[in-house]
C-alpha cells in the first residue's frame, strides 16, 4: 500500500514540475514587461551585428536560459515546437540585458547563425534544418 501511494505522489511531483517549467516558459515574457513613462530615458541599443554569429559555448550558457538552446536549434524539440517562441523571448531579452543587441525571432532563424553553432558544437549533431 505504502508504495502505491509513494508512486502516485513521485507521478504527481513529477507532472507539477513539467507543466510549470511549460507554463513558465510560454507567459515569462508577458510579466516581464517593465512599464516605462513617457519621457523617461529608455537604454540604448546597439546597432551592432547579430551577437549570435560570434557565441562561443559560454555565451550560449549565459544566454540561453535552461534547455532553450536545444529548444531553438535542434530537431527534437519539447511539445512538437510548442516551447519555441517563448525560447527566444527570453533569451532575446537576456541577450539585449548583457549586449544592448535587441534581436528578432529572424536573427535565432538566420541560416548563418545555425551554420556558427553547427561550427561551435559540431555538424553530427541532429540540427534543426
Amino acid at each position: 500500500m505504502l508504495k502505491f501511494k509513494l508512486h502516485h505522489i513521485l507521478s504527481a511531483v513529477v507532472a507539477v514540475v513539467v507543466v510549470g517549467s511549460v507554463v513558465y516558459i510560454n507567459t515569462a515574457s508577458y510579466f516581464s514587461a517593465e512599464p516605462t513613462e513617457q519621457g523617461a530615458p529608455t537604454a540604448p541599443t546597439s546597432s551592432g551585428k547579430n551577437p549570435l554569429l560570434s557565441a562561443s559555448k559560454r555565451d550560449v550558457g549565459n544566454w540561453f536560459p535552461g534547455t532553450c538552446f536545444a529548444e531553438i536549434y535542434m530537431k527534437s524539440s519539447s511539445y512538437g515546437g510548442s516551447l519555441v517562441q517563448g525560447c527566444i523571448a527570453q533569451t532575446s531579452r537576456e541577450i539585449k540585458a548583457q549586449t544592448g543587441v535587441q534581436l528578432s525571432a529572424n536573427d535565432f532563424r538566420d541560416p548563418e547563425v545555425l551554420s556558427h553553432f553547427k561550427g561551435v558544437y559540431g555538424a553530427s549533431n541532429p540540427w534543426r534544418s
